[in-house]
């Protein structure tokens, strides 16, 4: 469904009396922004059940059944007269409710209580902010470019509305719902703010003080880091294209710098990070705004774009906000920009120190910036660390300091030297915290039962834990101390196959650690060890068919599934496969399957039969010489 351009005039009412149109807030490349009062609340739970909220609409029309096929969420119902007898339900519940409510508030009150509930409590102003869209297509444009143009922006449109519905945060505009009005095409309702953009600030009144700048982008930082973070009942986002046009200080009253709170206003090009959803992408449009784009974003990778691009474009948003300045300054060709950041060895145009107002800036401030915006993404702050070092700033007060005095060429030497041995010491700090880290991971899944993930885990940690050197030997306890907890933990279970491997792997340790400083830890050894000692030769017996035969065989089957495709197979080699296979199930027959745990036992004759039946299919490929 196309969408109409807007008219100079807006009609009174949005579709189905949802809302009323006043004046016009603002005007862009996307379209015109209204400001609305709503008028028919139950009209938008019928649109927000139409754009993919299936679960409301039985409440407006009792006994409906939906399929659900054509309601996921985000996904406009299709069946036009499904839709119709959804807004003829709604005017008349709204109808009910009104007239009700003039004789009885409170017994309207407590007959559409399950309507009422659906309604945002935030919408009891009912002021709000109607975004249409107006795709931008040159007047010299083709049919074909404006078609093309146009279903772009409509998918973008879509995605936008679906992201903001997942988001509920006091720094990103509060999403309200979706509408295609037969006169405006798609609108977006979303709630009204009073303020002005960080883009409207900075031209009135130049660069903001350190102070204020800092601590508003902490603001929008952590509002980022709740997208990134996801939750159990929604993706993570990422919002791709953050700069001083999308985030609004919004006030009470007359503006003050001091009490306005930052609010992102726009995810135009925002997109789920699980990766779930197609890019969307259309001849000469770029996915962002290239003097704010990040180097990866020039790139075209998509695999590159990552939460990373992000806090990118923060610190140089926050540039912006410390200089009063564009990143880049006036620099607009798309060519020279791509050059510039694409170009690891350039450094970026200007720092913060090279503005008179900012010579004396702290590098606690610096730093925030400029790791931030460092081409190497790996290199840069992540969300939590860039809201860690934000606050710091801002708790310490830590805006300015005296600049440091010019140091000769034997200075430099020396605090380089110290810089990389310091620099050392911190990479093994931070292995060392890493493996604590995964260590803690392990104890949560074996107290999860997650046996299989926790002795994964385990197992590459003792790998490093056994390189380090002897004054480590309490982490080298600790993964041991968990290796045979596991163990016992298997033991109990029946699996005896993995207390075999379990064991393998926490000897080495055991062998590392001194036994009269921790006797108890090679006592608990001994003990699993002595219990396990009944089973090992059939659980030894087993992983030898599993080793020789079942991955044997397998490999034997993908080298024959080689020579099919070159025409011929050697029906000799299908033979001796069969064999393998009967010896192995006879080996098998032979061991108790209660020695071994059952599940091992059971899955290595499935692995056989999967291999017979792998076999079959060869049986009447051609033979070869």
């Amino acid at each position: 469904m196309s969408p109409v351009p807007a008219p100079k005039t807006p009609p009174r009412f949005l579709k189905n009396n949802i809302a009323r149109l006043s004046g016009v807030i603002e005007e862009g490349g996307f379209g015109v922004v209204y400001r609305g009062e709503l008028d028919n609340l139950f009209a938008l739970i019928a649109e927000r059940g139409v754009w993919g909220e299936s679960y409301l609409l039985p409440l407006l029309v009792p006994g409906l059944a939906v399929d659900k096929s054509d309601t996921q969420t985000g996904h406009f119902i299709r069946d036009a007269d499904l839709r119709r007898r959804i807004y003829e339900g709604a005017a008349t519940r709204w109808k009910e409710y009104q007239s009700l409510r003039a004789s009885d508030p409170k017994r309207a009150q407590e007959t559409f209580q399950n309507l009422l509930e659906c309604i945002d409590e935030s919408l009891t102003s009912r002021s709000v902010a109607i975004k249409v869209l107006k795709p931008p297509i040159p007047s010299d444009a083709s049919k074909d470019y404006e078609l093309e143009m146009i279903e772009f922006c409509e998918k973008q449109f879509v995605r936008e509305n679906r992201l903001l519905a997942c988001l509920r945060h006091r720094n990103i505009v509060r999403h309200i719902g979706l509408v295609i009005d037969p006169a405006l095409g798609y609108c977006m309702i979303l709630e009204y703010l009073d303020g002005i953009t960080i883009e409207e600030y900075l031209r009135k009144f130049g660069a903001m003080p350190p102070e204020a700048a800092v601590g508003y982008i902490a603001e929008v930082a952590e509002a980022l880091k709740y997208c990134h973070d996801g939750a159990p009942d929604r993706q993570s986002v990422l919002h791709r294209d953050l700069k001083p046009a999308n985030i609004m200080l919004c006030h009470d009253g007359a503006f003050s710098l001091k009490a306005a709170r930052p609010v992102i206003i726009d995810f135009g090009i925002g997109k789920f990070a699980s990766g779930e959803q197609t890019q969307l992408t259309t001849p000469g449009m770029r996915m962002g705004t290239p003097r704010y784009m990040a180097p990866e974003q020039w790139v075209g990778d998509s695999e590159k774009i990552t939460a990373a691009v992000d806090v990118y474009l923060l610190s140089q948003v926050l540039y912006e906000m410390l200089t009063g300045e564009a990143p880049y300054g006036s620099e607009d060709k798309p060519e020279a920009l791509q050059n510039m950041l694409t170009n690891p060895r350039l450094p970026h145009p200007k720092g913060l120190r090279d503005f008179e107002h900012l010579r004396n800036v702290s590098r606690g401030v610096e730093d925030l910036v400029e790791i931030g915006r460092r081409k190497d993404a790996a290199k840069r702050w992540t969300i939590h660390e860039f809201i860690q070092q934000a606050r710091s700033v801002v708790k310490n007060e830590f805006f300015e300091q005296a600049p440091e005095p010019r140091k000769s060429l034997t200075q430099l030497r020396i605090e380089k030297k110290v810089h990389d041995f310091r620099s050392e010491q911190i990479d093994s700090s931070i292995h060392f915290v890493m493996i604590e880290e995964g260590l803690r991971d392990a104890r949560h899944l074996l107290r999860q039962r997650d046996f299989d993930a926790a002795n994964r885990s385990l197992a590459d940690l003792s790998k490093e834990v056994a390189l380090l050197a002897k004054r480590y030997n309490a982490l080298k306890r600790d993964t041991l101390r968990l290796l045979i907890a596991s163990a016992y933990l298997e033991y109990r279970a029946g699996s005896f196959l993995e207390v075999n491997q379990i064991l393998e792997t926490a000897k080495p340790l055991l062998e590392a650690l001194p036994a009269d400083a921790n006797a108890a830890e090679h006592a608990r050894y001994a003990a699993i060890t002595h219990r396990f000692e009944t089973h090992k030769p059939l659980v030894l017996a087993l992983r030898m068919i599993r080793s020789t035969f079942v991955d044997g065989v397998r490999a034997g089957i993908d080298a024959l599934a080689e020579q099919a495709r070159k025409g011929a197979v050697d029906a000799g080699r299908i033979q001796d496969l069969r064999g393998q296979i009967e010896s192995a199930r006879g080996m098998l027959g032979t061991i108790d399957a209660r020695k071994v745990g059952a599940a091992a036992h059971e899955k290595t004759a499935r692995d056989l039969d999967e291999l017979t039946g792998l076999l079959g299919g060869f049986a009447r490929a051609p033979a070869g010489a």
